[in-house]
């Protein structure tokens, strides 16, 4: 007897993997133009059952006007002209956008006249946002009050087009000055992953993007699987190339002279060469850096800084040299390239030579 076993397979969909900085490409300005199929047609229905005798003006038989989708407390809302506009919202695996919402056409000759919109915006994982934009369809409608409910009658088929016009609104980059020139980083070149901002006059965390400028006093949080890459620069001197790259759970605070490390974060802070002889023609020969338990005057170009959930700093040049400070005992070490240091609790300063392994 032959036995034959049949097996089967389930195969679960499987859906890109989307980051919070990646949903935050729905923002921006969408456009929608519709266009009444048969003019004639809505007319007639318009008449007959709604008792409008005017004929459909050409505003509304070709009707263009633009949407705002705006996250707003973790949720993306949509706005026309600053009013909210109900029933959109993402699907369960947060790869499509539903675009369902009723359009109120106030300035036609018509009152009570509008449509009913159907749209997505689909997630491009090669782009890594939501580039995909798909119109599905449009109904011309008359809103009507049943019974003293708000109810609406479908009176003609249309033809609907959309695009995006403008991402979220850009913030203005801070006034250039000569301190602010030297030192200090001046935009988020690179996110990935759960990234977050609270400016200096703010006490909310705001969703970090590409481009974002930082300025005195800002903070830079990093979330398990998020990464940033800092840009240093001396701008009026065209130099870039110097950065500080955050790892995952890291914390960082950008005062007006000094980068604050706070706890449990690993940072990597390279120095151009150049930016480093810009800032010795105006005496500013060290880069400070400040973490819970040391005080750091850094003369090289290439530096790690590793602090525990304790605080405890771990610093380990790879090229230049730092004057490590502990804020335990004052005990103070200098510290040449390929050489690390921890600064610990009870304030014994141990310094180690690191070699690659």
């Amino acid at each position: 007897m032959l036995l034959i076993i049949s097996f089967i397979l389930l195969v679960q969909p499987v859906y890109a993997e989307i980051s919070e900085r990646d949903l935050l490409t729905l923002e921006g300005a969408y456009e929608f133009s519709v266009t009444v199929e048969n003019p004639d047609h809505a007319n007639i229905a318009k008449q007959q059952d709604y008792q409008y005798s005017e004929s459909l003006p050409a505003d509304l038989i070709n009707h263009t006007f633009r949407v705002d989708v705006k996250s707003v407390d973790g949720e993306f809302l949509l706005y026309h002209k600053g009013e909210l506009i109900d029933n959109s919202g993402l699907a369960t695996n947060q790869e499509i956008f539903f675009f369902r919402f009723y359009h109120r056409v106030t300035t036609s000759s018509i009152s009570n006249i509008g449509y009913e919109i159907k749209a997505e915006a689909h997630y491009d994982e090669s782009f890594q946002s939501f580039d995909t934009l798909i119109p599905q369809n449009a109904q011309l409608i008359v809103f009507s009050s049943i019974d003293g409910e708000a109810g609406y009658g479908y009176i003609g088929n249309c033809s609907l087009k959309m695009k995006k016009v403008g991402g979220a609104p850009e913030e203005e980059p801070p006034e250039e000055t000569e301190a602010s020139r030297l030192q200090l980083p001046r935009a988020l070149t690179f996110v990935r992953g759960r990234v977050s901002i609270k400016r200096a006059d703010s006490e909310e965390w705001i969703w970090a993007r590409k481009g974002m400028s930082l300025n005195a006093g800002d903070s830079i949080r990093t979330g398990e699987k998020g990464y940033a890459e800092i840009e240093m620069n001396a701008t009026e001197f065209s130099i870039t190339g110097s950065e500080i790259r955050m790892a995952p759970q890291s914390v960082i605070t950008i005062p007006d002279d000094t980068l604050v490390v706070e706890k449990k974060s690993r940072i990597r802070v390279a120095i151009d060469e150049g930016v480093r002889e810009i800032y010795n023609l105006f005496g500013e020969e060290e880069f400070e850096v400040e973490t819970p338990s040391a005080v750091m005057g850094i003369r090289g170009t290439d530096f790690i800084i590793e602090v525990d959930d304790g605080g405890n700093t771990t610093v380990l040049m790879n090229d230049g040299t730092v004057d490590l400070v502990s804020r335990y005992d004052g005990g103070e070490r200098n510290l040449f390239a390929g050489e690390k240091a921890t600064a610990r609790d009870p304030g014994q300063l141990c310094g180690l030579l690191w070699r690659p392994g």
